[in-house]
């Protein structure tokens, strides 16, 4: 049975470079897939919403394959090494987020996948100009949730491909204090069961005026905290600022996490998602207290 996505998607929106760390934004793409083991001819189809694009008649896209179109072919072609991107496209994509439409024009049109991405919210913050793409995490997932998206584990994203097997490091970005607070930290925590290594590992900041920090901490063991203070990064981020964790030099986008006038922390430690800490705890187990006598009584 076809799975659903909401709409009829023969063919998905699998992977969206939205805000590229080049300056110019020349490296954006959408990427489409063909979930059928047949060819799908998409004459008449467009890509619109946030770009436009209309594919020239006789394009095809394969049986379980992929097709890139992109802002400018030639650059993408430059970054990554893929040369068969369709386009140039009419429009850019909005960094914070817009909607794109993969449609079909033949009988409607007809709305055939479509993702509303935003750079806030549930959708994750480290495809938002570190680098790295929104990728998809499974072809028959639901394009429009944030759930079903994550960053990609290659700079510049994997266009034309599938989303590469590579693991990423234990290390997430466990808790940030206020940027206000007059003691801002960011604070590092290993989720796995061995060490981790982050000699040469880098905080970078969306703001490019900030000098990348690479560590030298030698090895986070599992379990373990690192606390690191404005005096190593060498600043103290603004609101909205976002904060990169890279590999050694810069090969793997870690983690990533946007700073506010609160502070924030995984709870439990590690976990996905961040909650308002009770109290900041940097360097120990975060401290969030539920307040249970306020309940969801009815949807």
């Amino acid at each position: 049975m076809m799975p659903s996505h909401g709409q009829d998607s023969v063919v998905v929106i699998s992977e969206i470079h939205y805000n590229p760390a080049s300056a110019a934004d020349d490296h954006e793409f959408i990427e489409l897939h063909n979930l059928f083991s047949v060819d799908v001819d998409l004459s008449n189809w467009a890509i619109s919403g946030a770009v436009d694009f209309t594919f020239p008649s006789g394009t095809t896209i394969a049986a379980g394959g992929y097709l890139v179109v992109a802002r400018d072919p030639a650059a993408l072609q430059a970054a990554t090494g893929y040369a068969s991107a369709l386009g140039p496209w009419t429009g850019a994509l909005n960094n914070g987020g817009e909607k794109i439409k993969l449609v079909m024009d033949a009988i409607g049109p007809r709305t055939m996948n479509k993702v509303d991405y935003s750079d806030g919210g549930s959708w994750p913050t480290a495809a938002d100009g570190s680098g790295a793409s929104l990728e998809k995490l499974g072809a028959n997932l639901p394009s429009g949730r944030p759930s079903s998206w994550s960053w990609s584990q290659a700079i510049n994203g994997t266009p034309g491909s599938g989303r590469s097997a590579v693991s990423l490091p234990t290390v997430v970005i466990n808790e940030i204090d206020a940027v206000g607070s007059g003691s801002f930290f960011i604070e590092l925590y290993n989720t796995g069961v061995s060490g981790v290594n982050l000699n040469g590992y880098v905080i970078a900041s969306s703001d490019v005026s900030r000098a990348d920090v690479t560590l030298s901490a030698g090895v986070l063991p599992a379990s373990g905290y690192l606390s690191i203070d404005t005096t190593t990064l060498g600043y103290t981020p603004l609101d909205g600022e976002r904060l990169y964790l890279y590999t050694s030099s810069k090969a793997l986008v870690v983690d990533a996490v946007v700073t506010g006038n609160f502070a924030k922390a995984r709870y439990p430690d590690g976990t996905s998602g961040f909650s308002r800490p009770t109290t900041v705890t940097p360097a120990l187990a975060n401290i969030v207290a539920l307040n249970l006598d306020v309940v969801i009584n009815e949807i």
